[in-house]
């Protein structure tokens, strides 16, 4: 038996604590299970995307595009600074000499013409 005083035994007592700690955060931020290519590609914050899923998405964004130009001016343009272009409601009825309320009419009739020819 070996007697230690309260100082050591204390920074004794708080090495095992914190290389207790440190094992539990170890054991938390490592892997339990052998990664695979598969289990890489699940975990991918972006998933690619195939070549049929890419082609289907140009083709329909060339519809919708081919549609939007079909659209009367003033309710392209205003589709186009708001969704596009990132502009609010305000702000467009504001560079138009406008109201909001005729902006947001224009917009939601545009929508509407969209969603029927699509």
């Amino acid at each position: 038996m070996l007697e230690i005083g309260k100082d050591l035994f204390a920074a004794f007592d708080q090495f095992e604590l914190d290389d207790i700690s440190y094992m539990h955060k170890v054991d938390r931020h490592h892997e339990q299970n052998i990664l695979s290519e598969e289990s890489l590609k699940e975990r991918v914050l972006e998933r690619p995307v195939s070549v049929e899923e890419d082609v289907s998405r140009r083709i329909e964004l060339e519809h919708l595009f081919g549609l939007i130009a079909e659209l009367p001016a003033i309710q392209r343009q205003r589709l186009i600074l708001y969704y596009f272009g990132g502009y609010t409601y305000e702000k467009i009825a504001e560079m138009e000499g406008c109201t909001k309320r005729a902006v947001k009419f224009s917009i939601d009739i545009a929508l509407r013409k969209l969603k029927e020819k699509m």
